[in-house]
């Protein structure tokens, strides 16, 4: 079965969009379960996605699908499903402490957090489109 582009390219942003909304509106163990499985779902379809697609971009440049995402010597060494969902753990944290805590901390720290996952998304990508 193949879904049609227009639905299926927004997906993880829906279901991250979703979560965000659960949360906002919502104020219950299970929509917060929900919120989390859905936040989990995104994320896990984004990064499936990114590793598909430069695992295709090294193929079709240097016909072979060894993928480097990380310096030779990194100073900490994580698995690489780890280093590649690293990102939305920094947001899921900034989300979870912005629920915590609402106050001006709070969205201080949350927004801490939001930035430095976006800005390693945003590297990230840079960094994968450069040729």
């Amino acid at each position: 079965m193949v879904i049609a582009k227009p639905i299926y390219e927004p997906l993880p942003f829906a279901y991250l969009l979703i979560a965000v909304g659960i949360v906002y509106w919502q104020d219950s163990l299970f929509a917060l379960t929900s919120a989390l499985l859905f936040y989990c779902a995104g994320s896990l379809i984004w990064v499936k996605r990114s590793v598909f697609r430069r695992n295709q971009r090294i193929i079709a440049r240097n016909g072979h699908s060894h993928i480097k995402t990380r310096a030779e010597q990194p100073l900490i060494t994580l698995p690489e499903p780890a280093y590649e969902i690293l990102p939305f753990i920094y947001i899921g944290i900034g989300f979870m402490i912005f629920y915590i805590q609402p106050g001006r901390l709070g969205l201080l720290l949350a927004v801490l957090c939001w930035f430095a996952g976006s800005l390693a998304l945003a590297m990230r990508s840079t960094n994968r489109h450069r040729r």
